[in-house]
């Protein structure tokens, strides 16, 4: 690699440059490096002959110190104290870490690199890149200034020459009319999202339809859930608070939905009360479920201790009062309260 602070260098510099002025050569035919001159060093760009459109561009920044020897750069101190997004039309892709390295005559180089892309084509300069670095042992700030370079489209036939960047027509060629695309049509993907959908419509229909004569009726719905109390067998395991929240649970559902009473939202005193005075409901029964009701308030509330004896006689009366007050065929049974 070619050092910029040769005499050679700069000789060809000035005949190239003279030949670009002139007219004789083309600008992309330059040679793609640059000099600048700071306070106390010299930086010397090196980018790559005729990189592509959208390829990385790597670019060698390389410094040595000049001048005086109280005003030189020191060169472990350069830095980049931003680093850019863009420089022009050029992504800044990366910056490499400020690099040492010693020539083979002993001068010493600060050097570092930096990858730029571009989308446009033809003769591109990338903007200048700020650099801060100490001189003397004061801090400085320089502008580093990039070539100009010719950046390759990607349909340009030549790499470099006469024919650099002629296109061939003959390796191009529009197309011509239409191109019928075969495309296997996926009818297992349409039947699928079909079926998803019709299940998910009808799911939703479920949900939101309320048809009574679907659902139990009332008496039905308690002999089931006086059943599952039954098997739970919460007697056994000496559960009984739990067996009579259940079993009057049961009942009180049962007459909210079989008269209308809200007995749900009642205490036992309430529930009685209406019960005696509703006038679908038998006054027998409604005796009976106050010695019911009575006993399991006792268990719940007072801590009453009944054996698995007494348990099964409350849930065989549950049952007996839903047996008998269950309606009778081709009667219509009350709504429950909402």
């Amino acid at each position: 690699m070619r050092r910029a602070t040769s005499p050679m260098h700069g000789a060809v510099a000035g005949i190239v440059a003279a030949a670009f002025l002139a007219g004789s050569a083309r600008a992309e035919e330059a040679p793609a490096f640059r000099e600048t001159t700071l306070e106390g060093c010299t930086a010397t760009v090196r980018a790559p002959d005729w990189p592509e459109v959208g390829a990385p561009i790597h670019c060698e920044v390389r410094l040595v110190a000049v001048g005086d020897g109280d005003e030189r750069l020191e060169p472990a101190s350069v830095a980049i104290p931003t680093r850019p997004e863009t420089l022009g039309v050029f992504d800044v892709l990366s910056i490499s870490t400020p690099r040492i390295e010693v020539g083979a005559n002993g001068t010493v180089y600060t050097i570092f690199d930096v990858v730029l892309s571009t989308l446009d084509a033809g003769t591109q300069t990338p903007d200048a890149l700020t650099i801060a670095y100490l001189a003397g042992g004061r801090p400085r700030e320089g502008r580093i200034e990039f070539p100009s370079f010719p950046v390759k489209s990607l349909i340009d036939a030549g790499d470099e020459g006469e024919n650099a960047g002629a296109l061939d027509p003959t390796k191009y060629r529009d197309i011509l009319g239409e191109i019928p695309v075969l495309e296997r049509v996926a009818w297992w993907g349409y039947a699928g999202a079909a079926l998803v959908l019709l299940l998910g419509a009808w799911l939703v229909w479920r949900l939101l339809r309320h048809d009574r004569g679907e659902a139990l009726e009332p008496d039905a719905w308690a002999l089931a859930e006086l059943d599952r109390l039954s098997r739970a067998g919460h007697p056994a395991s000496g559960d009984f608070g739990v067996f009579y929240d259940r079993l009057t649970a049961i009942v009180r559902a049962y007459a909210a939905r079989r008269y209308a009473i809200p007995a749900e939202r009642q205490t036992s005193r309430e529930f009685i009360a209406e019960a005696s005075s509703h006038a679908e409901f038998p006054l027998a029964e409604a005796e009976r479920l106050r010695t019911l009701l009575r006993l399991a308030d006792l268990v719940k509330f007072a801590a009453a201790t009944p054996d698995r004896a007494d348990c099964d006689v409350h849930l065989a009366e549950a049952r007996m009062f839903v047996e008998r007050t269950r309606p009778v065929a081709g009667t219509k049974t009350t709504e429950a309260l909402s």
